[in-house]
């Protein structure tokens, strides 16, 4: 989840690890590109959960890092995120008279720093003042950063993309829960596609969601959105008080069950609707069923994993719909998700499933194989010194 996370990027750090190692709290990627002649390494972490991430081992191995690389001390870290998780996004360097005084003794020659999220103005003077450098913000090109990561991904790597198989049939357009003999059966298959990658459609899950025509690195066009998107999902589960997290509210809805939610062709038909070749478990109406819900009694049976499961699959839904009839229109072949694609490969599965049931197996719905860095790595591509 994007606005969630805040991302570092450096390139020929002579890590020796390639791939990318994931937890609860932060996702590191390396990989060796030899026309650099060094290996780029990025790490995201949740800020969200700054405590918890400050008390993990993956927090011990970032200062390790940053230690050897940077000669950037372990206490200097620590009273940055603590200001991070104090402040959040109305952070005030001036609060912190130890890492103020610190951050003007520290000199980056005036090697800015490039932003391409959408942090507010008082978040980048803080940061700033910490590394006394100016903070770049390029938040309109973030789209050319993407592709571009991706077309230098796709060309110099043989895991820009993956699919998913297994033995796994749950299709996301389904009410209920995944099911068990699901879980832990979806397995990736990675792979680039070199000079076949164009075109394809991308889809750009934020806060809405844009539908984007790609032909070449430095050729796309944007060609409609639409104002469900990740922060739909969030918004209404903040609404309603259920989740202090975007990342705990997805591994929730994971686990939730839709039947006391949706309401299926069964429920409407009493079984599947032959003519229209409907299976009886198809959601028919997203929270449909709330509506005959009687007195607070009953809503209390209602679990908060369920709601989100619900609302999730109606995300996803939508922008399935959506890529099908853009990628017909445009004749398109390959779709690709980026941005909120929830990380979890039984969701992601069902989404290929569903996708396929809609387009007949004329366009393949694929996931970047590392979509959190993309828009860093197209920025360090196109205006860092490498």
């Amino acid at each position: 989840m994007g606005p969630s996370a805040h991302q570092v990027g450096a390139g020929s750090t002579g890590v020796k690890k390639e791939g990318v190692m994931r937890s609860y709290f932060m996702v590191d990627y390396s990989f060796y590109s030899k026309e650099h002649g060094g290996t780029f390494h990025f790490l995201q972490f949740n800020i969200m959960r700054t405590q918890e991430f400050m008390q993990s081992l993956e927090f011990e191995a970032l200062l390790d890092f940053l230690d050897k690389q940077y000669s950037i001390q372990r206490h200097e870290v620590s009273d940055f995120l603590e200001q991070l998780e104090m402040r959040k996004n109305i952070l005030d360097f001036k609060k912190s008279e130890h890492l103020f005084e610190h951050a003007m003794r520290r000199s980056f020659e005036g090697m800015p720093i490039l932003s391409t999220g959408g942090y507010n103005d008082r978040f980048l003077t803080f940061v700033s003042h910490v590394f006394q450098t100016q903070v770049v913000k390029c938040r309109g090109d973030f789209l050319h950063f993407v592709v571009k990561a991706l077309d230098y991904l796709n060309k110099h790597t043989n895991d820009c993309f993956f699919i998913t198989h297994g033995n796994f049939s749950d299709k996301i357009t389904d009410r209920g829960k995944l099911t068990d003999g699901g879980i832990n059966k979806v397995k990736q298959h990675f792979f680039s596609l070199k000079d076949e990658l164009y075109p394809y459609l991308i889809v750009n899950v934020r806060s809405g969601s844009s539908f984007v025509r790609v032909d070449g690195p430095d050729k796309f066009e944007r060609v409609c959105g639409s104002s469900i998107g990740s922060s739909f999902f969030w918004g209404i589960l903040r609404l309603l008080n259920y989740y202090n997290d975007p990342t705990e509210a997805v591994y929730a809805a994971a686990k939730g069950d839709s039947t006391r939610i949706d309401m299926s062709v069964g429920d409407i038909y009493g079984g599947s609707y032959e003519g229209l070749g409907l299976a009886d478990n198809y959601i028919a109406s997203s929270f449909g069923k709330l509506k005959d819900i009687q007195g607070p009694e009953e809503f209390k049976e209602v679990q908060k994993e369920d709601v989100a499961r619900s609302l999730l699959t109606m995300t996803a839904v939508n922008l399935l719909i959506f890529s099908n009839v853009v990628a017909k229109l445009h004749g398109l072949k390959r779709v690709v998700w980026i941005g909120m694609h929830i990380d979890i490969l039984e969701y992601m599965k069902m989404s290929e499933e569903a996708f396929k049931l809609l387009t007949g197996g004329q366009s393949v719905l694929m996931f970047p194989t590392y979509h959190s860095f993309l828009g860093s790595l197209g920025l360090l591509l196109q205006h860092g010194k490498l």
